[in-house]
């Protein structure tokens, strides 16, 4: 496809993964913690140097819209298609750190459902990055280009996302999940025994970042920051710096909905923790139950979930054999993460069936997904 549309083959084939969240919501911008796994839905890019244009220009194509549009060092954001303004992103963010970079062409195709919640900006944003590291020898390592892929999406694209995102698209491992520290991005590996099986529960309500309610929670987070710290006298930067106990000091004093955002964040920490250790003590059941305690908590003090979520949750926690489910990425549609023995899978998939389309007129797909690497990248073309 590369050739068809450019002339000529490409020079470079990179692929990076989405994800699931397993624990942790809307943790990483608070700089709390989170548990996602890198699944096997990629992004692929292709790119090949041009013999001509200005440095920092490049011809771009998306498979899956169907579009083309030019970059330039002067194209400013808002002039380009929403899904061009990442790989804008992506390329002034280079030239930020002194890389300008030759002209070239770029062909982008992602398997990931846009709006779905499993990450597929992010996936997209790593996947050229990788590309044009690779190609033009730029020597960034995988957490450089984590911190410039959340910029570019932060700075260009209008989403105040936080770094799990591209840390599990750049740094993601098969067979482990991924205990990520939001502040000082330290990580452990967690594996993933092998009994075990990742769900995807597709509730088919789309929802984009950009124009949801999700940078209205951000700026709730930062306006909770900005009152705990007066009312407590204490100079905290992040909700991550709030313990249980000196929230419990003031959030009878914060206006509403601060306090519910605040209660979510506050202990959705601690809920993280705990569940990571169950889950590497092989207590499955303990580490369900924080999967189902983090979707209430998203659904009654974050408030980012819908009734088709919702359904989906309650559904997988009536199923024998389902260990945990929660909403995956930002909420206000998309996706449920699960995890099951492999047993259970036919048993959700039946009760899905049923009782949601008994609700709402459509039956969801309940897929299995591989845990995957991070960005990796071939000579092999895009089909």
């Amino acid at each position: 496809m590369h050739r068809r549309y450019f002339g000529r083959d490409p020079e470079v084939v990179t692929h990076a993964p989405g994800r699931i969240s397993l624990l942790g919501g809307h943790a990483d911008y608070n700089e709390g913690f989170v548990l996602p796994v890198a699944i096997a839905l990629f992004t692929h890019a292709s790119i090949s140097a041009r013999e001509e244009g200005a440095a920092g220009s490049a011809e771009v194509r998306s498979m899956n819209v169907g579009e083309a549009c030019r970059l330039s060092a002067e194209a400013a954001p808002a002039s380009l298609p929403p899904w061009a303004r990442y790989l804008h992103g992506v390329v002034a963010e280079f030239a930020e750190l002194g890389h300008r970079l030759p002209p070239f062409d770029l062909l982008v195709h992602g398997e990931l459902p846009i709006g779905s919640g499993l990450s597929s900006s992010a996936s997209m944003t790593v996947a050229a990055a990788t590309a044009l590291d690779r190609r033009f020898h730029l020597g960034l390592d995988g957490v450089a280009l984590v911190r410039l892929c959340r910029r570019a999406e932060e700075r260009h694209a209008g989403v105040g996302c936080g770094v799990m995102d591209p840390f599990a698209a750049c740094l993601g491992r098969q067979g482990k999940a991924l205990f990520l520290d939001c502040r000082t991005l330290e990580h452990e590996e967690i594996p993933i025994a092998p009994d075990l099986r990742l769900l995807v529960l597709d509730s088919g309500v789309r929802r984009t970042l950009a124009g949801s309610e999700f940078m209205d929670r951000r700026r709730e987070c930062d306006r909770a920051v900005h009152e705990i710290r007066n009312l407590l006298g204490t100079p905290i930067t992040a909700l991550r710096d709030v313990s249980a106990e000196r929230l419990l000091e003031v959030i009878d004093r914060l206006p509403s909905p601060l306090r519910l955002r605040a209660a979510h964040v506050v202990s959705d920490l601690a809920r993280s923790v705990r569940g990571v250790e169950a889950l590497q003590a092989g207590r499955y059941a303990d580490f369900g139950e924080a999967m189902f305690e983090t979707h209430a908590s998203l659904r009654d003090l974050y408030e980012v979930s819908i009734p088709e979520l919702d359904l989906l949750v309650e559904i997988a926690h009536a199923t024998p054999g389902v260990i945990g489910a929660r909403l995956t990425g930002a909420g206000f549609g998309g996706c449920v993460s699960a995890v099951a023995y492999a047993d259970a899978v036919p048993r959700l998939q039946e009760a899905l069936a049923a009782r949601f389309h008994s609700r709402f007129g459509t039956v969801p797909t309940a897929t299995v997904y591989d845990s995957a690497d991070g960005s990796w990248f071939t000579a092999e073309e895009i089909r």
